[in-house]
């Protein structure tokens, strides 16, 4: 009885062409060649050929039998024909690496999760805005997503959607996302974001005189200018700017603001308020520089009149020099 034949095979990844060599006892063998690799469909290679090296390119479909595996475990099956005639079938274990192409997919999503700051600002805000992030990621070939790992704003986060703490980083931005399947194989998902700068208000000098109603210096007068030196975060022109300037006796619990518009954001003015501020009194005078998100405060104190001899209303005291 004629020996059948066995085959023997070249390193083999899928979608790439392995040579399968053939050794007949005799020339006149035909054969065929079939592969299966686990729970996959059988495949046939060729049908009752007289080659003796034979290209073979098994699919990438057989990497659904190894979802946890960089390589796939199946089995060579060659019959040999004589005349038309079943000889026998010989069988070979082959392994075929699933190339590193093989990778899970994904793509990333992110928007401002503070949702007013978008229509005031149209940009994430330094300390202020936060990422909501969400994550799509898909095994391939039967392979299952088994971690997913972003890092952004100098903190890393895992899972598939999350909210970042507030944003600390100026100017251009990096996220990149990294999926883990099955098969240990990644895949880096990566965008960019910008970041503009902002500090809360600060009032950063005040001073203060009294005066009359043209702002002319007036130890006795009824007005008071106001001289403030400030700034506000731009926020690429988008923050708003108010001062209000207020004051109050200090027995008084609450203060009267005159409110002031800013033309920038620098500050560096003198606001004249009052008209009623009785020079026979010290109040306290609040400067407050506010922005979309807060405000800051200074405070100052505009003393009495200053006068040579003061006599008491009832005629029972003086003093000098008050």
């Amino acid at each position: 009885i004629p020996r059948i034949t066995t085959p023997t095979v070249s390193a083999v990844t899928l979608s790439s062409a392995a040579t399968i060599t053939l050794t007949p006892a005799s020339s006149a063998f035909l054969h065929t060649l079939r592969a299966k690799f686990g729970s996959c469909a059988e495949t046939t290679i060729v049908s009752q050929t007289a080659a003796t090296s034979i290209s073979w390119t098994p699919s990438l479909d057989e990497a659904n039998a190894a979802p946890n595996a960089t390589s796939v475990a199946g089995t060579l099956y060659c019959d040999t024909y004589s005349g038309g005639v079943l000889l026998g079938t010989t069988q070979v274990s082959v392994t075929a690496s699933i190339p590193a192409s093989v990778v899970p997919t994904g793509s990333i999503w992110y928007s401002e999760a503070e949702e007013e700051f978008i229509a005031q600002f149209g940009c994430f805000v330094q300390r202020k805005s936060k990422l909501n992030v969400s994550i799509s990621a898909s095994g391939v070939y039967s392979s299952s997503i088994s971690s997913i790992s972003t890092a952004v704003n100098g903190a890393t986060y895992s899972g598939s959607s999350f909210t970042t703490n507030e944003l600390i980083t100026v100017g251009t931005n990096t996220i990149r996302t990294t999926v883990t399947d099955s098969r240990g194989r990644t895949t880096v998902l990566t965008g960019t974001f910008e970041v503009v700068a902002y500090d809360s208000p600060s009032v950063q000098s005040v001073s203060v005189f009294r005066c009359d109603a043209a702002g002319n210096a007036s130890n006795t007068g009824t007005f008071a200018m106001v001289a403030v030196t400030g700034a506000i975060s731009s926020v690429s022109n988008k923050n708003t700017r108010v001062l209000r300037v207020g004051y109050k006796r200090k027995s008084e619990a609450y203060y009267t603001d005159t409110t002031f518009t800013l033309s920038a954001y620098t500050v560096n003015g003198s606001y004249r308020i009052g008209g009623s501020l009785s020079n026979q009194y010290t109040y306290d005078i609040r400067m407050t520089l506010g922005d979309y998100f807060g405000e800051a405060y200074g405070y100052i104190d505009l003393s009495t009149a200053e006068v040579i001899l003061s006599v008491r209303s009832t005629g029972m005291g003086l003093a000098v020099g008050k």
